[in-house]
């Protein structure tokens, strides 16, 4: 960045793309302007977090199974391929009602559909290292994030542990985590333009070490 002439940048990480955007801003400290992680993939591993039986065999027991993950990228290859309507069925098959309703918006389909499209385009080599990231501890310094920062998680959310987003808000410095209710994994999808207000919004005065901030909004998931 700085060779672009952008030495302070601000910074997002959803899903899966959360443990990432954490490990830069911890790594790059005051040059990360602001952190925002949404629907994150938390560090379950090294805090002890109980997961239920899905998140077991979604984020430990499939990292144990290669082939196993080998073998549902090219399922989704050839759904992507053949038949686009069981993509769509095969990526919310788990997810809360909420999130199947905005699936019923053609451009958000059509924009988690791309996303998954790329996402596979170098085979199965990603989905195996993510999941071999989020099954062990993460080996990061949390505390080293000097950006304010910001975690959404939608309290409806089946797709990643919410107990795991709470520990993540917990233990980064100068955080604010926002409990979503009755909201699920896609909440994004429909109020990105949240997240980008957040940036746009000047920096509180800097509270390195601050404990973080947990807030509940009101809006309901039909608004």
């Amino acid at each position: 960045m700085e060779k672009i002439g952008v030495p302070h940048f601000a910074l997002a990480g959803l899903s899966g793309g959360a443990p990432y955007a954490a490990a830069v801003a911890a790594r790059l400290g005051n040059r990360i302007a602001k952190l925002a992680l949404v629907s994150p993939v938390g560090p379950f591993v090294e805090y002890g977090i109980s997961l239920g039986l899905r998140h077991r065999l979604q984020f430990t027991a499939l990292s144990r199974r290669p082939a196993t993950v080998s073998a549902a990228v090219r399922a989704f290859d050839w759904s992507l391929a053949s038949i686009t309507r069981l993509t769509e069925r095969l990526v919310t098959w788990s997810a809360p009602r909420v999130d199947k309703r905005a699936v019923q918006n053609p451009s958000i389909t059509q924009a988690i559909l791309r996303a998954v499209r790329d996402g596979s385009q170098s085979g199965a080599a990603g989905p195996k290292i993510d999941l071999a990231i989020f099954s062990q501890p993460w080996a990061v310094d949390l505390s080293a994030i000097a950006a304010p920062s910001r975690v959404w998680i939608g309290t409806a959310d089946s797709i990643v542990p919410i107990a795991a987003a709470r520990a993540l808000a917990r233990r980064i410095p100068n955080c604010v985590l926002t409990e979503l209710p009755g909201e699920g994994h896609l909440w994004a999808s429909q109020h990105y333009a949240e997240v980008l207000e957040w940036f746009l919004e000047a920096p509180a005065p800097a509270t390195l070490g601050k404990p973080f901030i947990a807030e509940l909004t009101s809006r309901s998931p039909a608004d």
